[in-house]
């Protein structure tokens, strides 16, 4: 066994809902989120996508130094496995190589971004050089009632014209939509 059963979790799910944020400039919606959630993150920062066999893509984020996996195995990304590797500092470097040579140069794409920390995570985004300059916004929590309770709070209180995003980032850039 390679680790503890409390150490090591298979399977984790990543469960969220993304939206395109209508009608609002990213500072104008930054600013309405911070005054009404505590801001913990607000950063810009790169991550490096690669297409792989068997996954939706694999992930490097420069910020949180992570490698992830992500899969749909549920027919939406909605709701979908998501297994995360911490990478050591020092190790980026490392890691991007090994990626590259298995898997081919990797699109990059650069995000200022924004993090707000509940009883659910808000992540709100834009991507540099997004020919549509859109500005996105997820919610992520443990069950999909908790992400749908924050949303309906985004909508209705605070006045947040939101368009479902049914796809990743990832498939968003490298597909050219």
């Amino acid at each position: 066994m390679l680790c503890k059963q409390k150490e090591c979790k298979m399977n984790n799910r990543e469960i969220e809902r993304k939206f395109t944020v209508e009608g609002i400039s990213y500072d104008e919606a930054l600013s309405i989120l911070k005054d009404r959630f505590p801001c913990t993150i607000d950063a810009t920062s790169y991550d490096l996508y690669w297409k792989a066999p068997n996954v939706d893509f694999v992930r490097l984020r420069e910020n949180s130094r992570e490698l992830t996996i992500k899969v749909t195995d549920k027919g939406t990304v909605t709701d979908r496995i998501e297994e995360n590797v911490k990478i050591e500092r020092g190790a980026m470097k490392d890691c991007k190589r090994a990626m590259t040579l298995m898997y081919g140069q990797p699109m990059k794409l650069v995000k200022e971004f924004a993090v707000f920390e509940e009883t659910t995570v808000i992540c709100l985004y834009k991507v540099e050089g997004d020919p549509q300059n859109r500005v996105f916004l997820e919610v992520e929590a443990d069950n999909l009632d908790e992400v749908d309770k924050e949303v309906e709070y985004l909508t209705r209180k605070l006045w947040f014209v939101l368009n479902p995003v049914p796809c990743s980032l990832y498939q968003l850039f490298s597909g050219g939509l």
